[in-house]
């Protein structure tokens, strides 16, 4: 699991830059009403992503309970298929998606990827233990790393409160429109 916390650390980053500079500064995403639902799935994925790091920082599933681990990599993976199913359409009127945003997400699968793998990894043998939820520190990780990864569980906390913001704003949007055709 430790890796798993390394791993979302510098998805956290990376990803963070993505949405920051990507789809709010250069593309606006949050004003485009093509890619309201491209926004719903990077709200989703701001939510999970949060999840995600505190489960992995806080949380031992044992037992049935261990389907949490699965069970979040599924609905990861569903939605980042879904997203990437949902940009070429979505970009299309911007001409687009950047080389360089192309290149970022395809490392930010692999790395996401690479520390789901490792939750599943370093959690497997937890299936066949008693079922019980326990919050607890994970072990090993450097006190100096917590300030960082709470922030992280923040930023992520707070990318899933805008991105709903603007889908709400853009569906308001669409319906004022339907309404006054």
């Amino acid at each position: 699991m430790l890796a798993a916390f390394y791993l979302l650390t510098i998805a956290g980053l990376c990803g963070s830059y993505d949405v920051l500079y990507y789809h709010i500064y250069k593309l606006r995403l949050y004003k485009q009403h093509d890619a309201m639902w491209e926004n719903v799935t990077h709200a989703i994925r701001a939510l999970l992503f949060a999840v995600m790091l505190l489960t992995v920082m806080h949380v031992r599933c044992t037992g049935w309970w261990w389907l949490v681990y699965p069970i979040l990599l599924t609905i990861e993976v569903t939605n980042t298929m879904t997203d990437a199913i949902l940009e070429p359409k979505t970009r299309k009127s911007m001409g687009g998606l950047p080389p360089v945003e192309y290149y970022l997400h395809i490392f930010l699968s692999i790395v996401t990827g690479a520390a789901l793998a490792s939750i599943i990894w370093g959690t497997y043998e937890m299936m066949w233990k008693e079922p019980s939820v326990s919050l607890q520190l994970l072990e090993g990780v450097p006190l100096i790393a917590l300030p960082g990864a709470y922030f992280s569980v923040v930023v992520s906390a707070g990318m899933f409160v805008w991105e709903l913001m603007g889908v709400r704003r853009l569906w308001r949007e669409k319906q004022a429109k339907a309404a006054a055709s």
